[in-house]
């Protein structure tokens, strides 16, 4: 009987504050937790921490882990069982439609989640992707939407245009967007620079553009070549700033366009300490037309002064070096 009672009171004191002891499988068994298994271990503590749950609602949740092992499963090796509607349903994920299960598991291949808030964003994205095109009343995707659905190559200036193709030709499963996708990008590339690979009469059709033929193609190619612009968006200044900063000294800017870090190098390294000028990278991220300061990264070290930074191309990665140190 005692080792029911600690295994009970390990559980709840997990759901209650989630900074107590994780319970083991052993415990889960002990409460009797039938759906708990090595295998949904970690998923029903994720959900059971913090959750301030009942032992009956933890009994809920092993059940509905099970079902997300086998989303997760799939998503790390396609090899494992592909998930069916019911995984989905009995995973707690409502919103799953039959009329997607294809594109879900699409993604789930593609990428790899493993998470239930992974797979819910995934869910409601792609969902959100098939009611707009059946009904444009619905709320239109956004560029996180793409994003979230797969295409991890659409940029922020396609998003209307990829809406318009998704209405226009009720674009209902991800195979048929990834045509309108790689027709725009076709367009875009080349737009922006005529070295790209130039557009064909079927990458305007592709990409939702009608009445394109043959005779139009080079006169329409070389109008896209012309057709970019210019101008002034955008005026970025240090939010704490001090004489000497060097602020603007070196900028990076993420491949969507949505990430711009900017080195000071004689900024403070360290925080509160307005005397102390080892450097900072100052983070700021745009949503639609508009730019917001996001962070300020610091190395909080008086040795070593900053001189250069980089950012990776999906913008995670930010690393400020110095003369000889990294």
């Amino acid at each position: 009987m005692q080792p029911m009672v600690d295994a009970i009171n390990t559980i709840i004191a997990y759901t209650t504050d989630a900074t107590n002891t994780e319970p083991t499988l052993t415990d889960y068994q002990f409460a009797g937790i039938a759906d708990a298994a090595s295998t949904n271990l970690t998923l029903l503590n994720t959900d059971v921490a913090d959750g301030s749950l009942t032992l009956a609602q933890i009994g809920v949740l092993a059940t509905e882990s099970n079902n997300l092992a086998v989303l997760r499963d799939y998503s790390a090796d396609n090899t494992n069982p592909v998930p069916t509607l019911d995984n989905f349903i009995n995973a707690g994920l409502s919103a799953a439609l039959s009329e997607n299960l294809t594109d879900y598991n699409r993604e789930l291949d593609t990428q790899t989640l493993a998470t239930r808030a992974e797979f819910e964003a995934l869910v409601a994205a792609i969902n959100t992707l098939d009611t707009y095109a059946t009904d444009q009343t619905n709320p239109a995707p956004t560029y996180n939407t793409y994003i979230t659905a797969g295409f991890d190559t659409v940029k922020q200036s396609q998003i209307d245009s990829l809406n318009q193709a998704l209405a226009a030709n009720t674009l209902l499963t991800l195979a048929d967007i990834d045509v309108v996708v790689n027709g725009l990008a076709t367009l875009t590339d080349y737009a922006l620079d005529d070295s790209n690979t130039p557009p064909t009469v079927q990458d305007y059709l592709d990409a939702g553009l009608t009445d394109v033929s043959a005779s139009l193609l080079a006169h329409l190619n070389q109008t896209l070549n012309r057709d970019g612009q210019s101008g002034f968006s955008e005026y970025f200044k240090s939010s704490t700033p001090h004489g000497g900063d060097n602020y603007g000294f070196a900028t990076a800017l993420s491949e969507d366009g949505n990430l711009l870090a900017v080195l000071a190098k004689r900024a403070p390294g360290v925080e509160n300490n307005a005397s102390e000028d080892t450097g900072a990278v100052y983070v700021y991220r745009r949503s639609g037309t508009s730019w917001a300061e996001v962070a300020i990264l610091r190395s909080n070290q008086t040795a070593y002064h900053a001189y250069d930074m980089a950012m990776s191309a999906d913008g995670t990665r930010i690393i400020m070096v110095a003369p000889t140190y990294a």
